[in-house]
């Protein structure tokens, strides 16, 4: 079951191509084509297994806050990968800040989430479903985060 938008060089972004949500939610479906997302950006870069253990626990968290704030439309569902592609680029920056090119690992992963809380403490910066972790307020309050 394939979730994710395609690639479309023309258009420099995704198209559109999803199946109907709103019938039959599969989480394990989803958090495998998010995980396959994030193999699919590595390159040559290789994953350490703590780092890949993280990043395969935030997919899971982010699938189940989706589930719970009831937000698996369309629209949502372009939001998830196009954030884990943002989240991916910011741990090979981190990595590659630390002298590691060629891999990604646990030292990136966490210069990443420190990067980040950096950045949203001074900013709307916003990566649902990914970030930010906790959540407070009321599901209106969070759609329009």
């Amino acid at each position: 079951m394939d979730l994710l938008p395609k690639k479309d060089s023309a258009t420099h972004g995704t198209r559109e191509r999803y199946l109907p949500m709103l019938h039959s939610f599969n989480e394990s479906a989803l958090q495998d084509d998010l995980w396959q997302l994030v193999l699919g950006s590595l390159g040559s870069l290789q994953i350490g297994p703590i780092c890949a253990r993280a990043l395969r626990a935030w997919i899971v968290t982010a699938v189940g806050r989706m589930r719970l704030e009831n937000r698996l439309s369309t629209k949502d569902l372009a939001i998830a990968p196009g954030n884990l592609t943002r989240l991916m680029e910011i741990i090979k920056t981190e990595a590659f800040i630390l002298g590691r090119a060629d891999r990604l690992d646990n030292d990136s992963f966490q210069a990443a989430h420190r990067q980040i809380e950096r950045h949203a403490m001074l900013t709307a910066f916003n990566l649902w479903p990914f970030w930010p972790k906790e959540f407070a307020g009321t599901e209106r309050e969070l759609r329009e985060i």
